[in-house]
């Protein structure tokens, strides 16, 4: 049974890991958030595979499920509150 890609993980049932940002990956990400706030962007997600930026997604940011099972925080509800600021 073939699955789209953005499936695949799931499909194959590998799970994602938190793991510490590398300090140039991190570097580049508030790099490229600064970016995307300054063009209008409030939300977006990144794609890493290891140590690279893989992508920034801006119409689907996904893995706030994974964010909150990692940190224990509650993103949505900050995501909520401060889009109504």
């Amino acid at each position: 049974m073939a699955f789209p890609p953005s499936r695949l993980r799931f499909a194959t049932r590998q799970r994602s890991n938190a793991t510490p940002l590398k300090e140039p990956c991190k570097e580049f990400a508030e790099y490229g958030a600064k970016l995307l706030f300054e063009n209008g962007i409030r939300l977006a997600g990144v794609d890493l595979i290891g140590d690279r930026i893989i992508e920034f997604n801006v119409f689907s940011t996904g893995g706030l499920y994974d964010s909150i099972q990692f940190s224990g925080v509650r993103f949505d509800d900050v995501i909520s509150q401060r889009l109504t600021i």
